[in-house]
C-alpha cells in the first residue's frame, strides 16, 4: 500500500510540475500578447493622429488659397502628421514662409512628414506648397 501511495505521490508531483510549466508558458503568452497590443493601440492611435491631421490640413490649405493673392493675411495653420496637433511656431502668413530660417523650417517640415531638402528657398516653397493647395509661383 505504501508502493502505491509513493506512486500516487509521485504522479501527483509530476502532474503539479506540468501545471506549473504550462502556467508560466501561459503567463509568456499573456506577456506577449499584451505587448502586441500596446504596440497595436499606439500604432492605431498614430494613424487616426495622422489622418485627422491630414483632414484638418486640406481644409486648411483650402482656407489658405485666399492667401495667394495677397502674401500678408492670415494663413490657417497646419496640423503635425506626427502629434495630429497645431504645428507649433507655424507661419502665420505667406511673408513669414518667406522669411523663415532653416531650423524653424527643418522642424516644420518634419512635422508634415517631409523629406528635408538643403536649400532654405527649397525648404520654404515646400511649406508654401503644403500651406496652400493652389500655389501660385
Amino acid at each position: 500500500m505504501d508502493k502505491r501511495i509513493a506512486e500516487l505521490e509521485t504522479k501527483i508531483d509530476n502532474k503539479t510540475a506540468e501545471l506549473a510549466t504550462t502556467e508560466n508558458r501561459i503567463t509568456t503568452l499573456e506577456a506577449t500578447l499584451n505587448d502586441y497590443v500596446t504596440k497595436l493601440t499606439g500604432r492605431s492611435d498614430r494613424m487616426q493622429a495622422y489622418q485627422t491631421a491630414s483632414n484638418k490640413n486640406a481644409i486648411a490649405r483650402l482656407q489658405n488659397t485666399r492667401s495667394v493673392t495677397a502674401t500678408d493675411r492670415q494663413l490657417v495653420p497646419l496640423y503635425s502628421l506626427r502629434t495630429g496637433k497645431v504645428i507649433p511656431n507655424f507661419p502665420a502668413t505667406l511673408e513669414d514662409i518667406d522669411r523663415l530660417r532653416v531650423p524653424e523650417a527643418d522642424a516644420i517640415l518634419t512635422e508634415l512628414g517631409d523629406t528635408i531638402p538643403v536649400l532654405v528657398e527649397e525648404k520654404r516653397w515646400r511649406i508654401r506648397s503644403f500651406a496652400v493647395s493652389l500655389f501660385i509661383m
